[in-house]
């Protein structure tokens, strides 16, 4: 006997698991973070801000032949980022 509900409706495969994935995937943790104090003289200041851009330099060379990946971009906004707070955060 055949009536209702006998097959299962048409649906798209791809947009289901899609769906499904949105919907009852566990959200992605994100990284803690660390609050670090550094007691340095204006010397060691400038020497570390230094050292992060030169390791920063090789990111930007490269950034202008061709375009970086995505952990290149983390790594080079984080460099650009310590920097920043470095060298116009609050001093003790």
């Amino acid at each position: 006997m055949t009536g209702k509900g006998d097959k299962p409706r048409p649906y798209n495969k791809s947009k289901f698991d899609q769906n499904f994935d949105r919907i009852f995937n566990k959200p992605k943790r994100r990284e803690k973070k660390m609050a670090i104090k550094l007691l340095l003289t204006s010397a060691e200041k400038q020497l570390l801000i230094d050292a992060l851009a030169d390791k920063g330099k090789v990111l930007v060379d490269k950034e202008k032949t061709s375009k970086l990946t995505r952990d290149e971009q983390k790594e080079m906004n984080s460099i650009e980022k310590i920097i920043h707070q470095i060298a116009f955060g609050r001093e003790y």
